[in-house]
Parts: C-alpha cells; sequence; structure tokens
C-alpha cells in the first residue's frame, strides 16, 4: 500500500521502489522466521546486507546533497532492475546446499 502511494499520490518512484524492496524483505523473514524455512537463511542475510546499503545509504547520499528530486524516476528504475537481476541472481547459489554439510533439518511444530 505505501508502495503505491509513493507511487500514485506522493509522485515518488524512488520510495516506491524502496517499499517493494522492504516488502519483499518482510516477506523473506516471515519464510524464514515463521514458516522455519531454514535453507533461506544465507539469502535473507545477503539481501538484508544489501537492502541496507541501497535503501539507506544511497537515499540519505541523494538527499544530503540535493541530488533526489531531479533523479528520482532515474532512481526507481536502477533500483528495480538492480534489485531484480541481483536478488534473482543470487537465490540460486545461496540456497544450494553446501558441500561437506548436512543440510539443516527442516523443523516441525509440536503438535
Amino acid at each position: 500500500m505505501f508502495s503505491w502511494l509513493n507511487f500514485t499520490r506522493f509522485a515518488d518512484p524512488g520510495f516506491g521502489v524502496i517499499w517493494l524492496y522492504w516488502a519483499f524483505l518482510w516477506l523473506l523473514f516471515f519464510l524464514l522466521l515463521g514458516l522455519k524455512r531454514e535453507r533461506l537463511g544465507r539469502y535473507t542475510g545477503a539481501v538484508c546486507a544489501i537492502q541496507g546499503w541501497v535503501t539507506g545509504w544511497l537515499p540519505a547520499l541523494l538527499l544530503l546533497t540535493g541530488s533526489y528530486t531531479a533523479l528520482a524516476g532515474t532512481v526507481a528504475v536502477v533500483l528495480a532492475v538492480a534489485g531484480v537481476v541481483a536478488f534473482a541472481g543470487m537465490y540460486p547459489v545461496l540456497t544450494r546446499r553446501r558441500d561437506g554439510v548436512a543440510p539443516a533439518p527442516e523443523s516441525q511444530a509440536a503438535t
């Protein structure tokens, strides 16, 4: 909803994409912590680390230097494309089983 508001009502596509980034991260935390999908642990950590820089440092730098308003559309497109490419590319690498390490057993809720 907040992403949609930024795209439509506030005319701020940069923060619209940032809200989509955070929604994706919250989904990963739900899958990892709520549904106990242990194999997503490394992937979620990598996504979290990247998003900390991309959604915190980069917009802050642009806002502090006064460049954000002029570059909002460009920032939105670059963040969207880079996010899809990076996160999709990392998924198969960081979720596969490592050689020599037994897979973590999937936790089952006590019945």
